[in-house]
């Protein structure tokens, strides 16, 4: 009974969902955004770009989708380049298309890292890793951009109270992050508290349990610490380098549809494009579709001419083919190599086990 009870809130909370983005789409590219720009006038844009135009923007896109697989084989030891990337296509489709697709992606994740022989302690610690790291740089690339503009001398009063905000904001992340990681005793803590809840609720229902979140939590630190150890300053280029590599995409389109330097400053796309990676990380929409468009539209247009608001529009959507649209059919590629692939199976447990005993990893 409790299970149909779980799986009807489920199911309603998944239409919410489905409701909420049906109404954000209809709202923004019915609405908000043909009252900025012509979709008439940004669709002949983008039909006047040149074979080179279109030539650099396919390798930027192909550049774009193989940068966060090093980030993934960085956090999960022993995954292979091939794994990376069908793992990292596939679940990026599902994220980009299904409402909660963030969740359920991590369950595509889950399914294919377990066929492929990983311990449950190395996904979640992986999860873990590529979560803290991904979240970090998007916390840092809107000071960065807007240190940038400062040094190109487009800097105001404006600007300069977000940059104090979000320097604050990344070093409290930075600050707690490495306390909790140094806090043995209050994982330990937390674990334990942890136990004894479930195994209170466990009575209750009839289904007693040993208790073990307190040894799991310990090994997760203990392991996590050992990755951050081995490949920390790796991890952090390559998280640095997958971001810029979104954003080179989203700079290449705009020049390819003809917005100038003086029009729209690499500075200034940079600022837009980490202030929207921030917004896109509430979970509106599938992969931030429709939200993601207006942000960027709205921030790039703001300041500049009246004539450019469909070029920009243009770029955006450019810029959204090739980041959203691409890894989906990429991720579908994914999905069935992922399938046929066999010989790629491995026993359950065999892989991604850090040879480590708790107290062994001196914290950094």
């Amino acid at each position: 009974m409790a299970d149909e009870q779980t799986a009807g809130r489920s199911r309603r909370s998944m239409a919410v969902r489905a409701a909420v983005a049906v109404v954000v789409l209809v709202v923004v590219f019915g609405f908000v955004l043909p009252s900025t720009a012509d979709y008439g006038e940004a669709w002949r844009t983008a039909k006047q770009m040149s074979p080179l135009e279109l030539s650099v923007l396919a390798l930027a896109g192909a550049w774009n989708l193989f940068t966060y697989w090093p980030v993934i084989m960085l956090a999960l030891p022993g995954l292979r380049l091939r794994e990376a990337a069908v793992v990292n296509q596939a679940s990026t489709a599902v994220a980009n298309t299904v409402p909660a697709g963030g969740a359920i992606a991590f369950g595509v994740t889950y399914r294919m890292l377990r066929e492929w022989g990983f311990t449950r302690q190395s996904i979640a610690n992986h999860a873990l890793v590529t979560g803290m790291w991904n979240q970090l740089v998007k916390l840092g690339m809107p000071v960065a951009g807007i240190v940038a503009v400062a040094a190109t001398g487009e800097l105001d009063g404006s600007f300069v109270a977000l940059t104090a905000v979000g320097a604050g904001v990344l070093v409290a992340v930075v600050v707690i992050a490495a306390v909790v990681l140094r806090a043995e005793r209050t994982t330990e803590r937390a674990g334990r508290w942890i136990d004894g809840l479930l195994s209170r609720l466990g009575r209750r229902l009839g289904r007693p349990r040993e208790p073990g979140v307190a040894r799991w939590l310990l090994q997760m630190r203990c392991q996590t610490l050992e990755i951050v150890r081995r490949s920390g300053l790796r991890l952090s280029l390559a998280s640095v380098v997958s971001h810029l590599s979104l954003y080179l995409v989203l700079l290449v389109s705009l020049r390819a549809v003809g917005v100038s330097e003086s029009e729209a400053s690499w500075a200034k796309v940079l600022v837009g494009f980490a202030l929207v990676r921030l917004l896109s990380a509430v979970p509106i929409t599938p992969g931030g579709v429709g939200v993601v468009e207006l942000g960027y539209v709205g921030f790039l247009a703001t300041g500049t001419g009246e004539g450019l608001d469909s070029q920009i529009a243009a770029a955006v959507l450019v810029f959204r083919a090739i980041t959203y649209v691409l890894p989906i059919v990429a991720g579908a590629g994914a999905w069935v190599a992922f399938q046929r692939a066999r010989s790629w199976r491995h026993q359950p447990d065999s892989r991604g086990t850090l040879a480590l005993d708790l107290g062994s990893v001196a914290t950094p």
